[in-house]
């Protein structure tokens, strides 16, 4: 993802007219053919914002207030008996 946000300009000022499939082929030969030290400095900046992110989820679910559901919908027992006849 990191890659492709930082590659993706590149590829558009390469090939103007591309579409969005293209691109994205265009991405992945890119990908596929980077230099492994490369790589890893993309897979590590992944890693990185990864971890970010649950940090900053983790935040935002405690702050979160807990949702209570209270059934009070007796209509489903009601149905179910409105229909029998055991006289």
């Amino acid at each position: 993802m990191i890659f492709s946000q930082e590659t993706r300009s590149v590829v558009l000022s390469e090939t103007p007219g591309l579409s969005l499939g293209e691109v994205g082929k265009a991405l992945g030969a890119r990908w596929k053919a980077i230099d492994p030290e490369d790589k890893a400095a993309f897979e590590q900046k992944a890693k990185e914002a990864k971890a970010k992110y649950e940090v900053v989820l983790k935040e935002y679910n405690a702050t979160k207030k807990p949702v209570v559901v209270v059934d009070d919908d007796d209509s489903e027992e009601e149905e179910a008996g409105a229909g029998s006849d055991s006289d």
